[in-house]
């Protein structure tokens, strides 16, 4: 059975499927972003100032070199369209929960264009952390 058959079939906790397939151990010691193992600290995936729990799972080990790259910006914006596709999977399932949950908490799991630019792309995952989105 398909992890996400099983998934579906059970209440199991997202985490438990992460811890389940590696993903949590893959990365003990390395920046989440680019592997490097030296002056780490935990940075969050989703910043405190746009909404982002402050939890551990909303918590990767980042190196200073990445962390100074990416400032307080938000994943997508971070990594661009263009390398949207090199997001580590970790930090892409971290995130990927937290809009999920946001948008539950929200009630827009089914709206479109969340962000209003006329288009229904990855940005609209990062719109449901605005502050300025109200709940329906």
């Amino acid at each position: 059975m398909s992890t996400f058959q099983r998934f579906k079939r059970t209440n199991t906790h997202p985490l438990a499927i992460m811890r389940e397939s590696g993903l949590e151990s893959k990365g003990i010691g390395e920046c989440a972003y680019c592997g490097a193992a030296d002056n780490l600290e935990m940075d969050y995936v989703v910043p405190l100032d746009r909404n982002g729990p402050d939890r551990i799972d909303n918590q990767v080990p980042i190196c200073p070199k990445c962390k100074s790259s990416k400032g307080d910006e938000e994943l997508f914006h971070w990594y661009g369209k263009d390398r949207r596709y090199d997001i580590p999977r970790l930090v892409l399932a971290r995130y990927l929960k937290l809009a999920y949950e946001a948008n539950e908490s929200k009630g827009t799991l089914d709206a479109a264009d969340l962000n209003k630019d006329g288009s229904f792309d990855i940005y609209d995952l990062e719109a449901v952390f605005d502050t300025k989105i109200p709940m329906i």
